[in-house]
């Protein structure tokens, strides 16, 4: 699975999408929530919206900023203020990138039933 950050106003709202790879590079989006309320129109490409699209950016780091200062230690929180780190470059993500594919690899067998412990009816003599 993809994480992303998002900072919302009133108004607008921006994400950032972390995820870089071969197949995937990281993106942004904006969106006026007033005049398009169903986040049709991705203003962070639209030249016109530079304005907007450079204060919710600085919005965004103050707020990962604080997600930095208040990540807990456990649970491995504290990586995703690197990873969503717009000005930190895909390839010196990787090491974090490993593990979030590991963790979402455990998270599947999980779901799936395929923990490592046996199922009840496994135990069986």
């Amino acid at each position: 699975s993809t994480h992303s950050l998002t900072c919302v106003t009133p108004r607008h709202k921006y994400t950032y999408w972390w995820y870089g790879d071969a197949e995937m590079e990281p993106a942004e989006e904006l969106f006026d929530l007033e005049s398009d309320p169903l986040e049709l129109k991705n203003l962070a490409v639209d030249p016109n919206e530079t304005a907007i699209l450079e204060a919710m950016r600085a919005r965004y780091d103050v707020e990962l900023g604080h997600w930095k200062d208040q990540a807990v230690e456990y649970n491995d929180y504290q990586r995703y203020g690197t990873l969503f780190d717009r000005t930190i470059p895909p390839d010196d993500k990787k090491a974090f990138m490993v593990r979030e594919r590991k963790a979402d690899s455990n998270r599947s067998k999980r779901l799936k039933g395929e923990s490592k412990r046996p199922r009840q009816s496994e135990k069986r003599n």
